[in-house]
């Protein structure tokens, strides 16, 4: 209180504070009752009871008790006297309620599961694919639809307030949505979504990989740490891990017919034949073995027919780093895209394989189920394609690293023992210069292969017995 405000004490009871008015900014009148003790009046009629004493090293302290009438006068006095004994005895009565409201305030400014997720979605896409848009009808990504399904009931939730345990018990509550007769369990599903969303926390917390700055969050904050809490796919025998599957030379032979432009009407579908790109960029995925992908992703401009070379870009290697590839194509599937096209596509920005209104393919799971019902076969994946083509071409005595480059895994010049500064300066498929070209040679042989699995399949099997 300053020297204009000092007044005579006064004998403060419920009368005098009911009828206390001011017409300055504000006054304080002293209590002749409580040393210290005073009533505070501001000239909009706001009333407040409050103690000013120096506390037990001398300093002025001012801690305001409450407001009239919430406070009446008997109770601001008693609570008037605790907070003098208090302070008197070095404690401070209102460090508690302070770390409250600033708990409270820190709660209000931190971002939700939900918000925290797609915060990171935005950081994460720039360089995983994993956190990229699915298709062109949604915006959510694979990694964050796998978290908002299995942690729904935690999404709305302050992210700084949700412990590990929470995390866990979550997590081994969820249910898988739709068994199937060979997978009963949801572990698979809740092992990922914690792999994606550990990762994210991580990020957010600024630690482990994200431990140097600029590389996390801006403003970190205090999370629970999902390494600590177990997975559940750990100890369900039904996950074996590593997929192993390929297609044998039956099952092409079944399959490989439907794989052509326009779409065979055996298959079902109920699109118009020259609508339905999907077999043949099952097709395409088989004779290159890209991912599903890369293939959908693939545009005109990206094959350069005079130099037979695929530029496909952001791909991802075994350590989840994202390159661009430049994969030499070998004649059979330069004149397998030339079949499917027209003068006016080639260079051109549109997608290869389009859906019917021209953007990226989808429904694949119905396709493919569809397919497998048309051809008489079971249990197998897109991705088994893949892994079927690679499988042939090491069958064909294709050398193992000729193989990975052409999956993309590895770099072309990462096994050799050159500079970091090598690739900067040697820039592959470029120059005209005609040359053997591994990659494009076990291609051929692929091509070579699968031709004769479809079209003299019956004289291999003789062959072979």
């Amino acid at each position: 209180m300053t020297d204009q405000k000092r007044k005579q004490p006064v004998l403060l009871t419920d009368q005098f504070v009911k009828n206390a008015k001011t017409q300055e900014k504000r006054e304080d009148f002293v209590d002749a009752a409580v040393s210290g003790f005073y009533l505070r009046v501001t000239a909009k009629g706001h009333k407040s009871f409050a103690m000013k004493m120096r506390d037990d090293v001398g300093c002025m302290r001012t801690i305001t008790i409450g407001s009239y009438p919430e406070w009446t006068i008997k109770k601001a006095r008693a609570e008037g006297e605790r907070v003098r004994f208090e302070l008197k005895q070095g404690q401070d009565p209102y460090k508690d309620r302070s770390q409250r409201r600033a708990a409270a305030k820190a709660i209000a400014r931190a971002p939700t599961l939900r918000e925290l997720v797609i915060e990171a979605e935005l950081v994460f896409a720039k360089t995983r694919k994993t956190w990229r848009p699915r298709g062109p009808r949604t915006e959510n990504s694979e990694g964050r639809n796998r978290i908002f399904c299995v942690f729904e009931a935690l999404l709305d939730r302050p992210a700084t307030q949700i412990t590990a345990f929470e995390f866990s018990m979550v997590a081994n509550s969820y249910k898988r949505k739709s068994p199937t007769e060979n997978n009963h369990t949801a572990n698979g599903q809740v092992s990922k979504s914690i792999r994606y969303l550990s990762p994210v926390l991580d990020w957010a917390a600024n630690r482990r990989r994200y431990v140097k700055i600029g590389s996390g969050r801006q403003t970190a904050l205090k999370l629970a740490d999902l390494r600590t809490i177990a997975d559940p796919a750990d100890g369900d025998e039904s996950i074996t891990g590593e997929r192993d599957r390929i297609l044998d030379d039956v099952e092409l032979h079944a399959i490989l017919p439907m794989l052509q432009y326009p779409a065979p009407l055996e298959i079902g579908a109920r699109l118009a034949p020259e609508l339905d790109f999907r077999p043949v960029a099952m097709r395409f995925l088989l004779m290159t073995c890209a991912r599903l992908d890369e293939v959908c992703s693939a545009k005109w401009e990206d094959i350069n027919f005079e130099l037979g070379v695929w530029t496909k870009y952001n791909v991802k290697d075994t350590r989840g780093r994202v390159r661009d590839q430049k994969l030499r194509l070998s004649p059979c599937i330069l004149t397998f895209l030339k079949s499917i096209s027209t003068p006016a596509k080639i260079g051109s920005d549109e997608l290869i394989f389009p859906n019917s209104v021209g953007g990226k393919l989808d429904n694949w799971d119905r396709f493919q189920k569809m397919l497998m019902s048309a051809t008489g076969t079971s249990d197998w994946h897109r991705h088994d394609l893949r892994r079927a083509g690679a499988t042939i071409m090491f069958e064909m005595d294709v050398v193992s690293s000729t193989i990975d480059q052409i999956l993309g895994h590895v770099n072309p010049l990462q096994s050799e023992n050159v500079s970091a500064s090598a690739p900067r300066y040697i820039v592959t498929q470029k120059l005209r210069i005609r040359r053997r070209d591994p990659q494009a040679e076990a291609l051929a042989t692929l091509g070579k292969v699968l031709d004769s699995v479809e079209n003299d399949f019956e004289e291999l099997s003789n062959a072979a017995a």
